[in-house]
């Protein structure tokens, strides 16, 4: 009888979570995640507890966090003791970026459905529509 590997290689955790070895690394560089130990032969062996990390990861960074945001938040969840006001500004400074993209999207899409109605407007001369679209952009580049 088999007894349970208490650590995973790499190829393993990749595998389990449905990441590449190469996001494995760049989240390893990044500090989110850290091997247990080497072996011999240069393998990364990770704690199975690993898989529930990158999983979360996975979550937050498709909500937009970038990896120094999850690393920062991984830090507040790991630090003793835990500061719930530390994690509440965290995620709230998110929701107003995140409420602020979607001002922006909506505007952009608002945007969209005026010159998919009527495309001719954008060659058109006498209309803003040129000037609305290169106006959010600028707007977008000064937050």
């Amino acid at each position: 009888m088999n007894q349970a590997q208490p650590f995973l290689t790499s190829g393993q955790v990749a595998r389990q979570v449905g990441i590449s070895r190469g996001a494995l690394r760049l989240y390893e560089k990044f500090g989110l995640i850290v091997p247990i130990l080497r072996t011999e032969a240069g393998y990364r062996m990770f704690a199975p507890e690993v898989v529930i990390t990158l999983k979360a990861i996975k979550v937050v960074s498709k909500a937009g966090f970038t990896l120094a945001e999850i690393r920062d938040l991984l830090s507040l969840v790991d630090a003793e003791p835990f500061s719930p006001d530390a994690m509440n500004l965290a995620l709230s400074l998110k929701i107003t970026e995140i409420e602020q993209r979607v001002d922006h999207l909506l505007h952009v899409k608002r945007f969209l459905i005026k010159v998919s109605a009527d495309p001719e407007i954008l060659i058109d001369p006498n209309c803003d529509a040129m000037l609305e679209l290169a106006l959010q952009a600028s707007a977008e580049v000064s937050e």
